[in-house]
This record gives structure tokens, C-alpha cells and sequence, in this order.
């Protein structure tokens, strides 16, 4: 199927070492002509770190500034680029939650984050076989919490809205679809 918009031109309105904002000159759907923005940011990766009983998991807790808030999430960063998937979550499990895993699963395919606004994907992997690591916070992530939650915790704090990251949302989603715990 043919795409409905054409882009005319495209350009940089903003570039950070992290994302840039890009803006286009498009032809719309009906005709007209106009600007579309939206956020170029790298994919990234979320890890459901299970035990070996299979009931619990690690969630990381950690300030998330735009938000002004702590929020429960699954141990997830940023791929390098031209980083694997699979790398970038054995590199974001150790960093974050200091864990290694033996096991790798990728659950489901890439999930678009926002994709009226960015062009960002991300990648859900379940880790299993579970080991100490090294962790290696960056410096906004000095004052994260790591905690083992059972299962059924972390499905009691999303009904209650204390978990709202969407892709620990949909990483929770895809490992209870997949498992049928």
C-alpha cells in the first residue's frame, strides 16, 4: 500500500547527543501542504528479570524527571548504536539491577513507543537462570532502588496505578501472554 503522505524535504530543528527533533515538509493526505515534527530517539530494550521459581521478578525504582516522580519499572536503557538487542539487555540487566542472566528470551516483536511522535521501537527480553552482576548506575540513576517483587505484586501495583511506565506495561502484558501465569 502506497503511504498517504509524501515527504517533500526533511530537516534537523534540534539536535541533542541523545535525540534530535526532526521537522518535515509533507504533502498531507488531501492534498494540502505543511510540517510534520517528531522525536528521533534510539531504540531501546526492557528485561523481566523471572526467578527461578517463576514467581517473582526485580523492578528498578527510579526519579523520572519529566514526570516529577519515582516510577516501578522493569530494568530497561537506551541500544548503543549499532548495538543488538539481546546485547544491549544483558548490558542493561548487569547496569541496572546487578544481575546476570544464563537464559535469554526475546518476547513478541518491536513495540513502537509513540508513534504519532517518535520513530523510537523497543525491545522486551526475559531473563532467566539468574546470577550477580556488577551494577553500574549513571549518574541520574544514583539514587535507584532495586527490589524482588512476586508476580501477582506487580499485577496488584499496575491495578492500582503505582506501575504506569507503558513499556513495563506492555512488557508484563507480553510475559503473561506468553507464559499464562
Amino acid at each position: 500500500m502506497k503511504p498517504s503522505w509524501q515527504k517533500l524535504h526533511s530537516s534537523v530543528a534540534y539536535r541533542h547527543p541523545y535525540w534530535q527533533v526532526r521537522k518535515d515538509r509533507v504533502v498531507k493526505p488531501d492534498g494540502s501542504r505543511g510540517y510534520y515534527y517528531y522525536v528521533e530517539l534510539l531504540d531501546f530494550v526492557s528485561v523481566i528479570p523471572l526467578t527461578a521459581d517463576r514467581k517473582s521478578t526485580y523492578l528498578v525504582r527510579q526519579w523520572r524527571y519529566p514526570l516529577e516522580r519515582n516510577s516501578w519499572e522493569f530494568p530497561m536503557g537506551i541500544m548503543e548504536p549499532g548495538e543488538r538487542p539481546l546485547k544491549a539487555a544483558k548490558r542493561e540487566l548487569e547496569e541496572e539491577a546487578g544481575l546476570k542472566a544464563r537464559q535469554w528470551r526475546r518476547l513478541g516483536k518491536k513495540v513502537a513507543v509513540a508513534n504519532g511522535l517518535t520513530n523510537q521501537w523497543f525491545y522486551v527480553f526475559l531473563a532467566q537462570r539468574l546470577g550477580a552482576g556488577t551494577q553500574q548506575l549513571e549518574s541520574g540513576e544514583r539514587d535507584m532502588i532495586v527490589k524482588k517483587f512476586s508476580l501477582r505484586q506487580v499485577e496488584s501495583m499496575i491495578k492500582r496505578g503505582i506501575i504506569t511506565d507503558a513499556p513495563t506495561l506492555v512488557s508484563f502484558y507480553w510475559f503473561k501472554t506468553f507464559f499464562k501465569v
